[in-house]
């Protein structure tokens, strides 16, 4: 005769870490109030960062991190500001790795999660986008653009020590 289980061990349980979310019935999907970055708003927190920035003629804003040891190319990035979306761009200026650009980002992808390597004709560049649907905090917008000006330029900076390797 076969034995079953105990009833406790035949439901879906939830892992013994597992944190539920508890969120009020009915509640929309998306936020009732409207929240809107300006370009402006955003060019200030990059200056408060000590990075110097300026407008393009589309309107965006560039940053422009100088070369340097670790990395022998300035590389460009472009902010985009919408209502809720904040997108980084960045390219390295006369920066063509050397090999297969699908193979070296696909690899870059691979080991990193952020920012997304991606190729553009016959360079390899960087971006990643920022989804705000509600209200966060100045440290919050102010860490999405460190951490992202941070990340890319260390993405062409290992970009680079891979492929001489």
């Amino acid at each position: 005769m076969k034995k079953s289980r105990p009833a406790e061990t035949r439901k879906n349980r939830a892992p013994a870490n597992f944190v539920p979310v508890v969120s009020a019935a009915h509640e929309p999907l998306t936020p009732t109030k409207k929240i809107a970055m300006t370009r402006d708003q955003i060019r200030n927190y990059i200056g408060h960062l000590g990075v110097a920035s300026r407008i393009d003629d589309d309107g965006d804003i560039v940053v422009v991190l100088d070369a340097d040891q670790d990395f022998g190319h300035n590389v460009t990035i472009w902010v985009l500001v919408s209502e809720n979306r904040l997108s980084f761009i960045a390219n390295a200026e006369g920066y063509r790795p050397q090999g297969d650009l699908l193979y070296i980002a696909n690899r870059h992808n691979d080991r990193r999660n952020y920012p997304t390597a991606v190729v553009r004709g016959e360079e390899v560049r960087f971006e990643y986008s920022f989804f705000i649907s509600e209200e966060v905090s100045d440290e919050y917008i102010t860490n999405c653009i460190r951490t992202t000006m941070s990340s890319v330029w260390s993405g062409f900076r290992d970009l680079e020590k891979e492929t001489l390797q």
